[in-house]
């Protein structure tokens, strides 16, 4: 069996976005997802990776989740867990029996005894090799997740309080995206002043939201079509207008400071490198650059 996005990971991973970028099912921009959810695997904790996986898969990219999960744990994981393998696959090969699928990928990457190296992805090995004896070090422990408590971001348990619509967001936007690393990972966005990526997200989010399944459904039910010209969704008359808007009209502009900072960039977007990228994840490894090349060498030594 062959899982090709495995060899291709993050920079073209993040191509399968649309123009300028995609909306998931509570408005944070797609890319910035996929970042976060790495960095809160590095950073093994749980419950920022069970929430920013929720938020792909639910919004309707559950293939694409679990893919995802999957070329992390190639690029990053195998070396040093290759027995992990077999049941990674087995959850890419069930990426629609539900979310504790995602969730038991999730639980065998962040624990502290599944280390990981960024070396093969800093040398754009694309098929990583297992280290030497790897193997025999390898934990032989699996862990299982428990279908109910893998549900605790699902959409029905963020709102099932039912919270008015203009207070949604407030309600279920619980952690910050890290776009820190937007312009090291290619993001769409990366070359856009953050003010004109924040007057996109405010004034035509229902457009960029279209393109995440969910999102494509829910405009759909109401009969509402995409414009791509005017970046707008427009929908056959007043009362399929209305009936949308009374379910899902979040009101960015409406929301507080604090949850525009959560879904979107309020500030000038970091110029992170992959070398800082690579020194704050793997901080025991020596880099060595090469003059007049903007990417690390091929070539990492231990420190000594």
């Amino acid at each position: 069996m062959k899982y090709d996005i495995a060899n291709i990971v993050i920079l073209t991973i993040l191509k399968m976005i649309k123009p300028d970028f995609e909306l998931t099912r509570y408005l944070y921009i797609t890319e910035d997802v996929l970042a976060s959810l790495i960095v809160s695997i590095f950073e093994k904790n749980y419950d920022k990776s069970l929430f920013w996986a929720s938020e792909l898969y639910f919004s309707g990219l559950e293939k694409k989740t679990v893919e995802f999960i999957y070329s992390i744990y190639r690029n990053f994981f195998y070396s040093n867990n290759p027995r992990l393998d077999k049941l990674m696959k087995i959850g890419v090969e069930r990426f629609d029996k539900g979310i504790h699928i995602v969730d038991t990928m999730i639980l065998n990457l962040v624990t502290k005894s599944r280390t990981y190296t960024l070396q093969h992805f800093m040398a754009r090995e694309l098929e990583p090799p297992a280290f030497e004896g790897s193997a025999q070090k390898e934990t032989k422990l699996w862990i299982f997740a428990n279908p109910e408590k893998a549900q605790k971001y699902s959409t029905d348990n963020m709102e099932k309080d039912k919270p008015p619509y203009y207070k949604v967001l407030r309600t279920v936007c619980k952690y910050e995206s890290d776009s820190k690393w937007s312009r090291m990972f290619g993001s769409t966005y990366k070359d856009m002043d953050y003010k004109d990526i924040l007057t996109k997200h405010i004034n035509h989010w229902l457009y960029f939201a279209s393109f995440t399944p969910l999102w494509e459904k829910r405009i759909s039910y109401f009969n509402g079509t995409v414009d791509n010209d005017k970046r707008e969704v427009l929908f056959e008359n007043e009362d399929d207008f209305e009936n949308f808007h009374e379910l899902y009209n979040y009101d960015i502009d409406e929301q507080p400071l604090e949850v525009i900072e959560k879904i979107s960039h309020t500030s000038i977007i970091s110029k992170n490198t992959i070398n800082e990228f690579y020194k704050l994840y793997e901080p025991n490894t020596r880099i060595i650059k090469v003059r007049n090349l903007k990417r690390i060498n091929k070539i990492c030594s231990k420190s000594k």
